[in-house]
């Protein structure tokens, strides 16, 4: 019976870098009876986040990209080969109708599920959750490091802007119960090792036959995705550039339009330096011993 695989993250889990590679060598995985669909991967992206988009009910859902039913489609064409959906915000685990009727669709077309995720440990967990949320933005007190231990204690995972951050093994698995017609054997959990996701990966969905056709190939492994604080950096760069670009051209003519094209790139200089500056004092907001231990200490 042919196989269909939800890679559902989590996050902070090297989810990104596994993406990359698996899109960058889909043929591979093509001649290797995997197919890694096109459908609902997003302009600049790698993953089936609009997939996981409409059918978890976020606001980022955009029809253009593709839709659960065309995603069907392509698995009615390919039903010779094993399918591998992969996107961090199935991870979210509550869906929507369009949800049920995806899964009973594929049910009726006789595949066997998987589910597959990989868990990270929790103190490192945190600590590189609280870089993700200060990049978007968030500042962390002391304060809020207790109720975030609170609540990852109450529900097993912590809780933002619609993304889930999984502390529990356990609780995450009764979960995946719930909405994927899976036994627990076909619950695959991986342990996060650092540069190790696309290794410990392929290791679950290669038989060993295939995996001496797939490793003779010519594989694309892409470097470690990492945004952080370098990503302000380049626009800064580059509103500099700018800014240099638009003083040297400046003239009578244009200089009405010139002028606030200058007012509103340095609008963004400023923005992007007060972003770095944030994500600088990140490491002043890492988690402090006491709650390091209240969080080691959780049962979950």
């Amino acid at each position: 019976m042919r196989k269909i695989i939800f890679h559902i993250g989590n996050h902070k889990t090297g989810s990104s870098t596994l993406q990359k590679f698996l899109y960058k060598n889909k043929k591979i995985l093509n001649n290797n009876k995997i197919l890694y669909p096109n459908e609902c991967i997003r302009y600049g992206d790698y993953a089936h986040h609009n997939l996981a988009f409409e059918l978890a009910n976020f606001n980022q859902y955009n029809r253009k990209f593709g839709n659960y039913k065309k995603f069907l489609k392509i698995v009615r064409e390919n039903k010779k080969k094993d399918i591998l959906i992969s996107s961090e915000n199935f991870e979210k685990l509550k869906f929507n109708h369009k949800f049920s009727k995806f899964i009973r669709k594929i049910k009726k077309m006789n595949y066997n599920f998987i589910v597959i995720f990989f868990f990270r440990e929790r103190i490192s967990l945190y600590q590189t959750m609280i870089a993700e949320l200060v990049k978007s933005g968030y500042i962390f007190k002391n304060s809020d490091h207790f109720k975030n231990i609170r609540m990852i204690k109450k529900n097993g995972y912590f809780e933002y802007d619609n993304h889930k951050f999984w502390f529990s093994k356990k609780k995450e698995v009764i979960e995946i119960l719930k909405y994927f017609p899976v036994s627990k054997k076909n619950i695959v959990c991986i342990n996060y090792k650092k540069n190790k996701t696309v290794n410990l990966f392929l290791n679950q969905i290669l038989n060993n036959k295939k995996k001496i056709n797939f490793y003779k190939s010519n594989l694309i492994f892409p470097k470690n995705i990492n945004l952080r604080n370098g990503y302000y950096k380049i626009h800064q760069i580059n509103s500099l550039n700018k800014i240099r670009k638009i003083i040297f051209e400046i003239n009578f003519e244009n200089f009405i339009f010139s002028f606030f094209q200058l007012i509103l790139t340095i609008s963004k200089l400023s923005y992007f330096k007060v972003r770095s500056a944030i994500f600088e004092d990140y490491k002043k907001q890492i988690l402090p011993n006491k709650y390091i231990s209240k969080l080691q200490s959780l049962r979950l």
